[in-house]
């Protein structure tokens, strides 16, 4: 359709697109060795360099811009969730003005107004105020690419971008023990869900998706008798519900499975956890996160449980366990963790990465997992300090975020992601 109308309209169809979409802004981006290099004569001294140091902090931007460029940057105060209210606010009391005074005479050659299809967007609050100012809507085609620049989508293939973590729906599971299964066999975890926003998407997800003679999809909810409902993977409670009324009772059984319910409009609803026929389930992951320097490419995978898993996964990818043999590569990689979006660091297990280092007994102290001696460590203010507590259950090393991605020394046995390097 877009290709139809341009054949027509030519530049007067581009010329009225506006679009827009939200993405993160990091506090400075880091400047390479060689972007700062200087040409200088050799009896001049050395120039002056501060050292810097990139902060956690990153601010959402919504931007809108047309083929002639940005209209409208608008930084999302911290702390405030992107609803319907929101965007209808940004719209009328922010972008509608930038656009009178920016493209004089736009306004009244009629907006083609762009944007994907998060439930924000297409919200019922949204649409009556572009219907009111007569701006025609564009057709985005679900989960097709965005028009926008802005929009950070590093899903794979089958995946569906929100607030920077992916989803999908798998079909044909009976119990949710299969589902689960499923989920980590494709890198993801059964979904948790944590506000109204990301529900809203969930189910629209769902609502699209679902196969005709499919009634409900698993969700990673569970609870046991004499418990709270908790989250399988990461183990937290339930802080966020959207419980068919009433609210579900204690359970009966031993173990009790949540879904969304097609009959209920897709509402959650309390269920045996199998056999259940006409079952989906639902999954997420982290997004892809990888990024090269100097031959070698680095790639965060997410939820990756304990350390023994961590070389088959690697290879998996066409990799290995990271190695850090400088100084250098290791700034290279801390620079690169605190830009990653990896969303929901207690559910991907982010905020701790292994490493190829452990400790397999107390004579030989710290090597690489081949056992090759160390050339380079990067030890936090009183690490490693653990080895005598884990040594006969085994010791290994992370990239601890706590400790301005240090390394840090912990049980094997703890879930962790873990960096993958290989050849550029």
């Amino acid at each position: 359709n877009f290709l139809r109308r341009f054949q027509t309209e030519q530049n007067d169809f581009l010329g009225r697109i506006i679009t827009g979409d939200e993405t993160w802004v990091y506090s400075w981006d880091p400047e390479t060795k060689r972007q700062s290099a200087e040409w200088r004569d050799f009896d001049e001294p050395r120039p002056e360099k501060v050292r810097r140091k990139q902060g956690a902090l990153k601010v959402m931007h919504m931007i809108f811009f047309d083929m002639n460029g940005v209209i409208l940057r608008r930084p999302v105060p911290i702390g405030t969730t992107i609803n319907a209210q929101y965007y209808k606010k940004v719209l009328q009391d922010k972008v509608r003005p930038a656009i009178r005074k920016k493209r004089p005479g736009l306004l009244e050659s009629g907006i083609l107004f762009h944007h994907d299809n998060a439930p924000v967007h297409t919200a019922r609050a949204v649409t009556d105020v572009l219907a009111g100012y007569k701006w025609e809507l564009l057709e985005h085609p679900r989960y097709s690419p965005d028009l926008a620049p802005s929009a950070q989508d590093d899903c794979p293939e089958g995946w569906f971008n929100y607030q920077s973590s992916c989803y999908t729906l798998v079909h044909g599971h009976e119990y949710f023990q299969d589902a689960q299964t499923k989920c980590y066999e494709i890198d993801g975890l059964p979904v948790e869900i944590s506000s109204k926003e990301e529900n809203d998407f969930v189910k629209d997800l769902v609502r699209k998706e679902a196969f005709n003679n499919e009634t409900g999809a698993y969700i990673g909810a569970v609870q046991m008798v004499g418990m709270p409902w908790f989250w399988v993977h990461s183990v937290d409670d339930v802080s966020f519900s959207d419980w068919v009324k009433p609210v579900p009772q204690q359970s009966i059984h031993d173990t009790s499975c949540a879904s969304l319910n097609k009959a209920d409009d897709w509402s959650w609803v309390v269920q045996d956890c199998g056999p259940v026929q006409g079952m989906a389930s639902v999954c997420e992951r982290c997004p892809q996160q990888k990024k090269c320097n100097n031959g070698k490419c680095y790639e965060i995978l997410c939820n990756v449980e304990f350390y023994d898993n961590i070389q088959d996964r690697c290879e998996a990818v066409g990799g290995k366990v990271v190695v850090i043999d400088s100084q250098e590569e290791h700034d290279f990689i801390k620079d690169f963790l605190n830009s990653a979006s990896v969303p929901k660091s207690e559910v991907y297990n982010t905020s701790h990465i292994w490493l190829s280092v452990i400790g397999e007994d107390f004579a030989s102290g710290f090597t690489l997992s081949d056992g090759t001696p160390l050339t380079y460590t990067n030890w936090a203010d009183g690490q490693p300090s653990n080895y005598l507590s884990y040594w006969e259950t085994g010791d290994c090393v992370v990239l601890d975020a706590t400790e301005d991605w240090k390394w840090n020394d912990v049980p094997c046995q703890n879930d962790n992601a873990v960096l993958c390097e290989s050849r550029e």
